[in-house]
């Protein structure tokens, strides 16, 4: 069975017409409401849905994101 430590990961299931995350979208923004809430990290199969993917969340790494943009 595959641990996901929800203190750092997110999992998303996308509502109707949503599809998961590709190649090539890591590192995307996972937005709700106007706000940034996780990065792409992967999901289980490329476009399809009912399937879940994989965020990291930016609220846990908030100070390193801040303290890499200075």
């Amino acid at each position: 069975m595959l641990h996901v430590d929800d203190d750092v990961i997110l999992c998303t299931m996308f509502s109707a017409g949503g599809y998961q995350p590709c190649k090539g979208d890591s590192g995307g923004p996972l937005v709700c409401e106007g706000v940034v809430i996780g990065v792409v990290s992967w999901g289980v199969e490329c476009n399809i849905r009912n399937k879940p993917a994989v965020f990291g969340r930016v609220d846990a790494a908030i100070d390193f994101i801040n303290n890499t943009l200075k």
